[in-house]
């Protein structure tokens, strides 16, 4: 996903990315006007009360058109 959204023009995709993961939503891409969303993958049981995975690996993105 990283080298999807630098080949977009996005600046900072792994930023983008650990911004959906840290705030439990998607994030809109103005200029690709879709939703980046994510699903986690990893190892550790996932919750919404924090002390989740931080390591980008544990996730699965896809880009959602809007």
């Amino acid at each position: 996903m990283e080298k999807y959204l630098t080949d977009c023009g996005i600046e900072n995709p792994l930023e983008i990315m650990k911004e959906a993961i840290k705030n439990k939503t998607s994030v809109y891409i103005s200029v690709l006007k879709a939703k980046l969303e994510w699903i986690y993958c990893g190892d550790k049981q996932w919750n919404f009360q924090g002390g989740n995975s931080d390591n980008l690996d544990d996730y699965n993105y896809q880009i959602m058109p809007q």
